[in-house]
């Protein structure tokens, strides 16, 4: 199910026993998925916003968010195997859960896993909005017919 979905600590590169678990707490899984979603928010939105003066001028705005997503995925992928995203997990745990594997697709081998997939990612893509349409636009210089003010 692994495969599919996603649980904490990745199950493929640590194991799967009660020990193993215990290694990332769900506080510690929640708040990296927080964070990288928010790093991919801000970026995405800093890339794509017109009146960003350093965003690329040309067609890098996907390439760009593409190394974001792996940068993201590199730290996170150990950790929470790097959902950033709450349709990425929901979607394949139900299937699976559908499928036939049951408790170990939802909730999860914890119990409660589905949760941070779905609560963790949305709170951190609306941090990544706030903070960008908050603090980091008003930053930005106004333009005005030409000229910037």
């Amino acid at each position: 199910m692994m495969v599919f979905s996603c649980y904490y600590p990745n199950p493929g590169s640590v194991g799967t026993g009660p020990q193993d678990l215990a290694k990332v707490p769900t506080a510690t899984a929640f708040m990296a998925e927080v964070l990288m979603t928010m790093v991919l928010l801000l970026a995405i939105m800093a890339l794509i916003d017109e009146s960003n003066p350093q965003a690329p001028k040309s067609n890098l705005a996907p390439l760009v968010i593409g190394l974001t997503v792996s940068a993201m995925v590199m730290p996170g992928g150990p950790l929470t195997m790097a959902a950033l995203n709450p349709a990425r997990d929901f979607g394949p745990r139900l299937f699976g859960y559908l499928a036939g594997w049951g408790r170990i697709a939802s909730p999860g081998p914890r119990g409660h896993e589905w949760w941070v997939y779905v609560l963790a990612p949305s709170v951190g893509g609306l941090l990544g909005g706030a903070i960008y349409s908050g603090p980091v636009q008003r930053c930005f210089p106004k333009f005005t017919v030409g000229r910037a003010t």
